[in-house]
């Protein structure tokens, strides 16, 4: 009688390894990498979140937004390891999404609101993707 083939939980990616290696670090304190962390999901994050809210400034907001409160939760040691760091920041950025439509809805609507998800002021459409140098995650998570 063959016994059946015991299945081992898969392997994480490097790059889930080193994600979640980042977050270890910001949680001691140390937050060097954090940036890195930022230019590798932004352009997604912010791909994900135009799918999701109508107005481009909105989205990029909500991106800001999303990794904050992963920045801050990161912090204070809330990350337990049960999903890769992308997943769990992708429901952070739902979860803003979320609040962010829920409290639209409660809104009336004016000028400044009723954009129907245009470009109003003329600005570039394109997320730019490029490293963001120079941001301090520490001193953005402490101006609020």
């Amino acid at each position: 009688m063959d016994l059946p083939e015991t299945r081992h939980p898969p392997e994480r990616p490097p790059m889930a390894v080193e994600d979640a290696e980042i977050l270890a670090e910001i949680a001691r304190g140390d937050l060097s990498r954090f940036d890195a962390l930022v230019d590798r999901y932004k352009c997604r994050l912010m791909s994900y979140l135009g799918h999701r809210v109508p107005d481009r400034h909105h989205a990029e907001d909500l991106t800001q937004e999303s990794f904050l409160r992963l920045f801050r939760a990161a912090r204070s040691g809330g990350y337990s390891g049960q999903a890769s760091v992308s997943t769990w920041l992708f429901t952070i950025a739902d979860n803003c999404a979320t609040d962010y439509l829920r409290a639209a809805g409660r809104r009336p609507l004016t000028l400044e609101t009723d954009t129907a998800g245009g470009n109003t002021d003329a600005s570039p459409s394109v997320l730019d993707c490029r490293p963001s140098a120079g941001i301090d995650p520490a001193k953005t998570a402490l101006r609020r």
